[in-house]
């Protein structure tokens, strides 16, 4: 609830937002139908998708729910594999199988470095795409990248944010954030008044009653910089404002209330900006493209006229713009 995808090094597949069309048509004749494979499913037979007891259930019984289940998505990722494939030939710019390789080992680094059958599976259960989309999904970065890779740079000011931010001072924190300030200013006082160790208490109400992802281990937060724009500033200001061993002032969120006990000080790391320069600008600039990608893909949508002749799909695109 409180981070946001670090803002200085993070890693992770493009997110595609979405955006708002204006009308008209894309043909059937710029879509590349030597990548339209439904060998194996009976929808290229027509036949009936399931046999239960004997009685057949056809496609048209499926189709509408799952139509309304993923149409939307499915018809947004086919709108951009026709309007990437058209920006490449404009640009004059290919996507080969190093590129999509590459495009799978940064998507590894958003699972650890992990790519085996296992963190996939559970990557594609997380965002419910099976790995014929994943595949999709890899490819379609791969040719946002492409095409934004030479408009998009890293400056040494950035590198130089970034390692203060990773490797520099940093404090060790608990949080708590709940819903209301009501909430918040109740769980102070009981935790201000009570007796015994202030921080076994707060790890104790923290794994009960936090809305933080950090709920779990008892609010803790390991390392924090107070200069990392990921958190937000209420928050860092509060922080920063308390000494060793005690609680912040209720910090507001955009969606809450946190209170922060200030465990103490994290040194600086022993290394030097020189030593990691290299991979902190490969990252940053990962992050930079990462998030000119998904302007891209906002704007091929925004510009791309769109005529839907099926109800239902209408109505399932239509909830994914709303």
């Amino acid at each position: 609830m409180l981070k946001m995808a670090r803002a200085a090094i993070g890693f992770g597949c493009c997110a595609l937002a979405s955006c708002r069309t204006g009308e008209a048509i894309l043909s059937d004749g710029e879509l590349d139908r030597s990548r339209v494979d439904t060998r194996g499913s009976a929808w290229s037979a027509r036949e009936p998708a399931v046999v239960v007891d004997g009685r057949a259930i056809g496609w048209s019984a499926l189709a509408p729910g799952l139509i309304e289940g993923a149409g939307g998505a499915v018809l947004e990722e086919a709108l951009l594999d026709v309007l990437l494939e058209r920006a490449l030939r404009e640009r004059g710019l290919t996507v080969g199988e190093e590129d999509v390789s590459r495009e799978r080992a940064l998507l590894a680094e958003t699972l650890g470095g992990d790519l085996s059958a296992s963190a996939l599976e559970a990557l594609r259960r997380e965002r419910g795409i099976g790995e014929r989309r994943l595949r999709g999904l890899v490819r379609r970065n791969a040719a946002l990248r492409a095409l934004v890779r030479d408009e998009v740079e890293v400056g040494e000011a950035e590198v130089g944010a970034a390692y203060e931010i990773i490797f520099g001072e940093r404090v060790r924190v608990r949080l708590l954030v709940v819903r209301t300030l009501a909430e918040a200013r109740a769980l102070r006082g009981e935790l201000s008044g009570g007796t015994g160790d202030l921080s076994e208490r707060f790890s104790r109400r923290a794994r009960e009653a936090s809305l933080d992802g950090s709920a779990g281990e008892g609010g803790l937060v390991e390392a924090m910089s107070l200069r990392d724009p990921a958190y937000p500033a209420a928050l860092r200001g509060a922080i920063a404002a308390t000494e060793p061993g005690q609680m912040s002032a209720i910090a507001p969120l955009d969606a809450g209330y946190a209170i922060a006990l200030v465990e103490g000080p994290v040194a600086p790391a022993e290394t030097t900006v020189e030593a990691e320069h290299d991979e902190l600008h490969a990252r940053l600039l990962a992050r930079a493209q990462r998030v000119a990608m998904a302007a891209l893909a906002q704007q091929l949508l925004g510009g791309a006229e769109v005529r839907i002749d099926d109800p239902l799909l209408a109505e399932a695109w239509a909830s994914r713009r709303r």
